[in-house]
């Protein structure tokens, strides 16, 4: 990991600084994060990212003072596993608002349902013994065509589509009122 931060540097003086910052301070700022965090791969996570944080601003880092530069590290860290936990706990709200809706929308009337599939089948049932001259426009329509689109593929005029769709849908409604699926 270390051959990815120094890469992201620019002079030997910057590198040199993040070197010794790396190799002194990582195991506690780790220890800092995973007491925070709870978990080794996220304190893991939150030390990158404190890292990535400091390489932005490594030639203002004071690093001759150990003791104060050992906290002011820790603190980042601290303050980046803090950032992690917020961040984890709004995920989980919002989860749970999601899974909350989707239990009111379970709450569906089973026989609208139903019925809702016996009105889609007989309505299969008479598209599928429709003429070919109404059923064809109708199929396009669905599909999304325009009017004369249709026309189009149809040679015929969009006038002649229109009655053509009416037709359907008139034997469409029909067969569902003889069926009592008003």
């Amino acid at each position: 990991m270390l051959a990815l931060y120094i890469s992201l540097l620019d002079t030997e003086e910057q590198i040199s600084k993040f070197e010794h910052i790396y190799k002194k301070y990582r195991g506690i700022m780790f220890y800092t994060a995973k007491g925070v965090l709870q978990d080794s791969y996220l304190a893991e996570d939150a030390v990158h990212e404190t890292f990535l944080d400091r390489i932005r601003i490594i030639d203002s880092i004071r690093a001759n003072n150990e003791k104060e530069l050992s906290q002011f590290l820790r603190v980042l860290t601290h303050h980046k596993a803090v950032d992690m936990v917020r961040k984890c706990t709004r995920q989980k709200k919002s989860d749970t608002e999601i899974e909350d809706l989707d239990l009111s929308k379970s709450d569906v009337n089973v026989e609208t349902i139903v019925l809702d599939k016996i009105d889609y089948e007989n309505m299969l049932l008479l598209v599928q013994s429709m003429d070919e001259k109404c059923k064809t426009p109708l199929l396009l329509k669905v599909q999304g065509y325009k009017v004369s689109e249709i026309a189009d593929f149809l040679n015929i005029s969009p006038g002649n589509v229109k009655v053509r769709l009416h037709r359907a849908r008139k034997i469409i409604l029909t067969g569902l009122e003889e069926n009592g699926n008003e």
